[in-house]
């Protein structure tokens, strides 16, 4: 009996070391490709599945704690040495604020943040840089913008924060752009050098529908190039969607805050505008190897809920979504205890296209459908939660 107990407790330490041992690829069993159809209970609304399913061959994807944050000063001045040249470029600050506000040099050799405006939403704050080099109308070729809001309420949040170069007020004959590999280069050397922890994700096919695009470049195949870059974590990306964040519904308890992005554009005389939006810093290892529901259980809530979320457009006689492509990444939540606390967690994330009548939309990296990946909740990707 004692020898049987033995080899019991024997055995039982390898299950558990097997399992602790499961890489993600191994927890969540998916298949290379994800294929079929479903109809909502009325039929009128399909859904199509003919997908590469993505999963990182890591270990394990582990929560982390992160924080929304300013850029600091220091971080801007040395953004404009980069971008500008060291000591081609002064500073500039709003005296007085609101409607009253009136443009200042700033003569401190290390310039900081100055309050722009105060209402009732909460303090602006803003940096601004301008290179000393001008056009004909006298108009500074290069900026560099700072800004953030402390948003009012019972606890103060920073929210909208950003980091913006522009060149010439973005414009360019959009010739001789070069190659994707050139601009990409030019890229990642600045990215490199300012934000280490961004690693380029992608290139944006869609230059006529950018967020933030100079809209004084026309038309949009003189655009150049968008490169996307996102954080990773433990070697995972944050995944890369189209929409925002943030459901901008703030009351005194908690705020979802928008997503971190960064993107540069390429054009014919080099970067001519980058912006970074969001910043977050990484905090403790809340669990080191959550375990993560198979595919099977993530693509059962899919095939559920999917079609009654776009049953709202079955006034159409064409109605639907088609999905080619499913990521396993992460994207930030609040923590459900702590709503004014926010986690990096493992997350399915859908893309495709939508069809509503005639219509097709096709949005780069817009996720139709996003699913918790440790407990299979679903996720609005417009509100953030």
């Amino acid at each position: 009996m004692r020898r049987f107990l033995a080899f019991a407790c024997f055995c039982m330490c390898l299950f558990s070391i097997s399992v602790q041992a499961q890489t993600v690829p191994d927890m969540v069993q998916a298949p290379a490709r994800a294929q079929g159809t479903w109809h909502s209970p009325s039929g009128r609304t399909t859904v199509t599945l003919d997908a590469e399913v993505i999963v990182p061959e890591v270990s394990g994807m582990p929560i982390v704690e992160v924080f929304p944050r300013i850029f600091e000063a220091s971080t801007a001045r040395d953004f404009a040495d980069l971008m500008i040249g060291k000591d081609q470029w002064e500073a500039w600050y709003y005296s007085k604020t609101g409607s009253s506000a009136e443009e200042t040099r700033d003569p401190d050799p290390e310039p900081d943040y100055h309050l722009f405006d105060s209402n009732p939403f909460g303090d602006f704050y803003s940096m601004m840089i301008a290179g000393k080099e001008v056009d004909a109308r006298g108009y500074s070729l290069q900026k560099v913008n700072s800004n953030y809001t402390k948003l009012a309420g019972f606890t103060e949040i920073l929210a909208y924060n950003y980091l913006e170069y522009a060149y010439a007020q973005c414009t360019h004959d959009g010739k001789n752009i070069g190659t994707p590999e050139e601009a990409r280069a030019l890229s990642d050397a600045v990215v490199a050098q300012m934000f280490p922890q961004m690693h380029y994700h992608s290139t944006d096919p869609q230059l006529d529908d950018l967020s933030e695009r100079c809209l004084t470049v026309q038309p949009a195949g003189d655009y150049g190039y968008r490169l996307y870059y996102t954080r990773q974590i433990a070697g995972v990306p944050v995944t890369l969607v189209y929409q925002q964040g943030g459901s901008a519904i703030l009351d005194e308890y908690s705020y979802a805050i928008p997503y971190e992005k960064l993107f540069v554009d390429v054009g014919e005389k080099g970067i001519f505008l980058m912006r970074y939006n969001n910043p977050l810093s990484v905090g403790e290892t809340i669990v080191e190897s959550p375990v993560l529901l198979p595919f099977n259980d993530i693509l059962d809530i899919f095939t559920k809920v999917s079609p009654l979320k776009y049953a709202s457009g079955e006034s159409e006689k064409n109605n639907g979504i088609q999905i080619n492509r499913i990521v396993l990444g992460y994207m930030h939540l609040q923590m459900k205890d702590h709503p004014n606390r926010y986690q990096m967690v493992p997350v399915w994330d859908f893309f495709g296209t939508r069809t509503i009548g005639k219509e097709m939309l096709n949005e780069f990296n817009w996720s139709y459908f996003t699913i918790n990946a440790i407990d299979g909740t679903v996720i609005d990707r417009d509100l953030g939660y």
